[in-house]
């Protein structure tokens, strides 16, 4: 979780902030702002799945009852 938050705070903030400074100079351009958004977001959502199942790689790969069978 800890590289999520880092890859948040390095990217996510700043594109957000980027992203809505565009969209109050041009208002008309919400879908494109909206879009934009929605891009990040799920950009971190992957960030923070591939965190998860690399954690949980590791934490099988050391397993007691993994290494026993």
């Amino acid at each position: 979780m800890i590289n999520s938050i880092k890859y948040f705070e390095e990217k996510c903030i700043s594109k957000f902030e980027k992203l809505e400074d565009e969209f109050m100079e041009n208002s008309t351009q919400l879908a494109k702002y909206i879009m934009g958004l929605t891009d990040e977001l799920y950009k971190l959502g992957l960030e923070m799945i591939k965190e998860s199942l690399e954690s949980m790689d590791k934490m099988l790969l050391k397993s007691p009852l993994r290494l026993r069978n």
